[in-house]
């Protein structure tokens, strides 16, 4: 019977913020306050986010009576990982009328050759101005990054002794490894509440398990912490923190497929995350180079591919080589024939003939490859114009040029399993009406 009480409150709880989540832009009093980031620092109704200067302890900079969610980048997780990850803290804090602060997004192996990655703030990358403009929800919890609280965020990820433990969230293993140095903070990590699997926690965390105990003034967080022992340091409930939050969905499903239905941090968050528009202007000036048009000229149609191979060839089977450009070149005249079964062919626009390749490969007789077939490539040009972007980012600069490049084709083709490409293939689909497929190692050639 309690049993049963429990999980009635839990539906009224869940079906009763939804409602919150889904029912549109209710009226606000929240005002701009100027930044450095021009956002607004302050909450509907007018409280401040944050108070104190920079240098004082990151803790005591944050309102007492406002409710936080943070969350780390994720260890060695590539860019789009770190991406997805910040949508979904985002998203759960919509869903637990917190305000979130935002991690740095950090270099990780797959970018270990390139020297000059600054930790990068999510304003470097995204409009976050226009999303809380946007945003109803975000209108009225406002929205901060750490480095509105602590300033420039030091890239090692370099810890100290000296800075305070706070009960924070994870799933295991719990290791130190989760630093949270952004905050300058020490994790002490409780497991997830709820639902998780049991083989491999972190690839599955429930919003549905874990929101409850992050409702302000929460009688599931109350219960949760009255039944640690009395030496244990228990979560914290106004600045709740968890180790990163890529694999959460609604139900603990797998993030990419609840991402491909257009749901939950990419529907509510992703979607309307549009890039900087100093980083969008530099890709347009090098697409007009890649196509050879002027600067007044239109920059023909074009389908984008995302051809990954490097860290991919793990899906090669027998050694084949796969996603080679034959295969690329199946799946596109599939998506034509595809494209061209649809709507009145009087008034449908025709499907382009041109072809844009971004890829990690290397070797030059794959760009030569692509030359043969009339694609063109960032391979044959320079696009290292913009000296105060390039200092501003440093070597952030060609990875994001490149994935903006990736959302500005008609169509996409991308690489399967790859969130790099997911990601492209979505922002074509909800920004530009395009067709977006995956082609996988064993397509046909």
């Amino acid at each position: 019977m309690a049993r049963q009480s429990r999980r009635l409150l839990l539906v009224l709880f869940l079906a009763g913020f939804i409602f919150i989540l889904h029912s549109g832009a209710a009226s606000s009093s929240w005002k701009w306050r100027s930044s450095s980031t021009g956002r607004a620092l302050v909450q509907g109704g007018g409280a401040a986010l944050l108070k104190g200067k920079l240098g004082d302890p990151s803790l005591d900079r944050l309102d007492p009576d406002v409710f936080y969610l943070t969350a780390g980048p994720g260890r060695d997780s590539g860019f789009t990982n770190q991406v997805m990850s910040v949508f979904n803290l985002i998203y759960l804090a919509m869903l637990t009328q917190r305000t979130p602060i935002l991690p740095p997004f950090y270099s990780n192996w797959q970018l270990s050759e390139i020297e000059d990655f600054p930790a990068l703030a999510v304003s470097s990358v995204f409009d976050l101005p226009r999303f809380q403009a946007e945003t109803a929800q975000i209108q009225q919890s406002g929205i901060l990054e750490w480095e509105d609280i602590n300033g420039v965020i030091d890239p090692s990820r370099a810890t100290d002794p000296s800075w305070p433990e706070v009960g924070c969230w994870g799933g295991g293993p719990l290791t130190e490894e989760w630093s949270m140095s952004f905050a300058k903070i020490n994790p002490i990590y409780h497991p997830y509440p709820g639902e998780t699997n049991p083989v491999s926690p972190k690839l599955s965390l429930s919003w549905a398990a874990f929101m409850p105990y992050l409702l302000p003034n929460s009688l599931f967080f109350q219960d949760l912490v009255d039944t640690l022992p009395p030496t244990t340091l228990r979560p914290n409930e106004k600045f709740a923190c968890a180790e990163w939050l890529y694999h959460g969905t609604k139900d603990g499903t797998h993030s990419q497929g609840e991402y491909k239905k257009g749901l939950g941090g990419w529907g509510h968050v992703g979607k309307k995350m549009r890039f900087r528009e100093e980083i969008v202007e530099e890709a347009q000036t090098l697409l007009k180079k890649i196509f050879g048009v002027s600067k007044k000229e239109e920059v023909p149609p074009f389908v984008v591919f995302h051809v990954r191979h490097g860290d991919f060839d793990w899906q090669c089977k027998d050694d084949n080589p796969c996603f080679t450009t034959a295969q690329f070149a199946f799946a596109l005249a599939k998506m034509q024939r595809e494209y061209e079964r649809q709507g009145d062919a009087l008034t449908r626009p025709p499907f382009p003939t041109e072809v844009l390749v971004i890829s990690d490969e290397t070797e030059p007789a794959f760009y030569s490859e692509l030359r043969e077939r009339g694609w063109r490539s960032t391979f044959d040009v320079n696009g290292l114009e913009n000296s105060k972007l390039v200092k501003e980012l440093g070597g952030w600069y060609l990875l994001l040029v490149e994935t903006v490049l990736l959302s500005q084709g008609t169509h996409f083709l991308g690489t399967a399993e790859s969130t790099m490409s997911l990601l492209a293939g979505l922002r074509t689909q909800d920004w530009n009406g395009g067709m977006y497929r995956m082609v996988s190692a064993s397509d046909p050639s």
